[in-house]
């Protein structure tokens, strides 16, 4: 007599990856609320670097909402074509620099509270952009000619980071991921 035989669920699927993180370095696991995000481990301080890849409209969002920032300040100062060029470079320039910085960052000093290691990816992201992106058009300054550099470069930034907070929540909230 013929039997069916049926496998048992894999072990990572049953359980959640959130019991190993010690062991894996103290690494941390994205997850999203019940079900995981990701099968990937990386860096608490990466966690915003790492979103865009899996919610690439955030990024663009963001860049959309920093540019419209810059646009504000330099209005007349620099054409908006290069304007977009500037805006897009330093952004790729933060983004490498700030995921391999976010990378060296130890997962001890974030706090080991799910929504506050978010929080905290996302405030050390947003940080580090605004240090990278402020100095990278710092040494261009007098070619450039941008008005109130700090400031735009702040509020670009603290918007642009809202901007990718509220995308992935409302992708996660509706299950709609772009990757």
């Amino acid at each position: 007599m013929p039997m069916s035989i049926k496998s048992p669920e894999p072990l990572a699927l049953a359980v959640s990856l959130s019991r190993f993180t010690s062991r894996v370095g103290g690494r941390s696991v994205f997850f999203v609320k019940r079900y995981m995000f990701a099968d990937v481990i990386f860096p608490a301080a990466a966690g915003a670097y790492v979103m865009n890849l899996f919610v690439p409209l955030s990024a663009v969002l963001a860049l959309a909402t920093e540019f419209g920032v810059y646009v504000y300040f330099q209005r007349g100062i620099i054409s908006l074509w290069r304007l977009f060029l500037i805006v897009f470079g330093v952004n790729i320039f933060s983004w490498l620099v700030g995921a391999f910085l976010s990378c060296l960052v130890p997962d001890r000093f974030f706090p080991h509270l799910p929504a506050v290691y978010a929080l905290a990816g996302y405030s050390w992201a947003c940080f580090v952009s605004i240090v990278l992106e402020y100095f990278g058009l710092w040494i261009f300054r007098r070619r450039l000619a941008f008005r109130r550099l700090g400031l735009c470069v702040t509020i670009a930034n603290v918007a642009g980071y809202i901007v990718i907070w509220i995308t992935v929540c409302l992708c996660e909230h509706f299950h709609i991921f772009m990757y």
